[in-house]
């Protein structure tokens, strides 16, 4: 399974992440998402999942400068504050994840979901569509959500689409954010460093030896 290096992913702030600049800063609260723009990593899906929330949505890995408009005009139309950004140094990243309500993702086909996991690893709830990747990093966490996807456009009461206001919500309740942030830091303690990858991999080769013989 994938890893995270807890170093670059500290609970606490460190003098790297207080020092940096971000290209933009969001002045309202604000969910983080990560991937170029584009259909794949559904970032039109978690715009319409925005609307009505309160919620802005800050993008990181950039994209073609007809998608962003494309996006910063319906995102616009629909309330909800945009801003797109470019990929960044570890301690911008983690200072954007850090200060925001929840990291988000809507993408098709994710194979890794690596993202769940650096987000649980300093305290950010992760509210993910319960497919590819994520499915197999966040099923045990007991901390944020695996969420259904709602078509795109769904009315706000159409169950999938309540089903993620909801999570916004437990997003920012302060005891359900601590209990997450709890979990969560288990959770990758537990199962996504590379040492417990690495004796995961060698039980796996070893049996395979085993058998073989």
């Amino acid at each position: 399974m994938h890893v995270v290096d807890l170093a670059d992913w500290s609970e606490a702030v460190d003098n790297a992440e207080t020092a940096t600049e971000l290209p933009l800063t969001p002045d309202s609260p604000y969910v983080v998402t990560v991937g170029r723009l584009g259909w794949v990593k559904g970032t039109w899906e978690t715009v319409h999942s925005l609307a009505g929330t309160g919620l802005g949505l800050a993008q990181v890995g950039g994209g073609d400068v007809a998608d962003k408009a494309r996006l910063q005009s319906e995102a616009k139309r629909l309330g909800v504050p945009f801003w797109s950004m470019p990929r960044l140094e570890q301690a911008a990243l983690r200072k954007l994840v850090r200060g925001a309500v929840a990291m988000v993702s809507h993408a098709h086909g994710e194979p890794f979901g690596l993202t769940p996991i650096e987000a649980m690893a300093v305290g950010v709830p992760a509210l993910f569509v319960d497919e590819g990747g994520f499915h197999y990093t966040m099923t045990s966490a007991d901390s944020g959500r695996l969420l259904p996807r709602p078509p795109l456009k769904a009315a706000s009461d159409h169950p999938d689409m309540a089903a993620w206001h909801q999570a916004y919500a437990q997003a920012q309740d302060a005891d359900i954010r601590r209990d997450w942030a709890v979990a969560g830091r288990k959770h990758v303690e537990g199962g996504f460093t590379l040492e417990v990858q690495a004796l995961a991999l060698e039980r796996l080769l070893r049996n395979c030896i085993e058998h073989a013989n």
